[in-house]
């Protein structure tokens, strides 16, 4: 492919498997500490006469998220931590990374799409007029 003005290339890398289980396991020990919290305070709740309306759905929002939230937590990181494109910005040259098609450059404030492994400008991701 021929390089156009306002396209530059870009590489694919992707987080070292241990990383992103590290963070992945991270986010689950959060839910079930979040989830003991709830869990905790919906039961001294559910020891008083009135507080049970609140008690009760508090237990069960807690069990909730631990046993529900933090394997989706964990399973939602580990599947964005898939490969990213690394590459200058086509306007300015910083470089940086993407995950998507389309995002804005930090540095010039521009947007960038990504298409095929180039960064590109806006005006050079467009077809040519008919």
């Amino acid at each position: 492919m021929q390089v156009a003005p306002g396209m530059t290339r870009a590489h694919k890398r992707r987080m070292g498997t241990a990383a992103g289980f590290s963070i992945g396991a991270a986010a689950v020990i959060m839910a079930f500490g979040i989830g003991s919290l709830i869990l905790v305070v919906g039961l001294v709740l559910s020891l008083t006469g009135i507080g049970a309306l609140i008690g009760i759905p508090m237990v069960l929002g807690g069990l909730a998220v631990m046993l529900i939230g933090g394997p989706i937590a964990f399973a939602i990181h580990r599947r964005d931590e898939g490969a990213k494109w690394w590459g200058p910005c086509p306007y300015c040259g910083l470089e940086l990374w993407a995950t998507g098609v389309g995002f804005d450059c930090p540095a010039c404030a521009q947007r960038i799409v990504n298409r095929g492994g180039w960064f590109m400008t806006v005006a050079a991701s467009q077809p040519p007029p008919s």
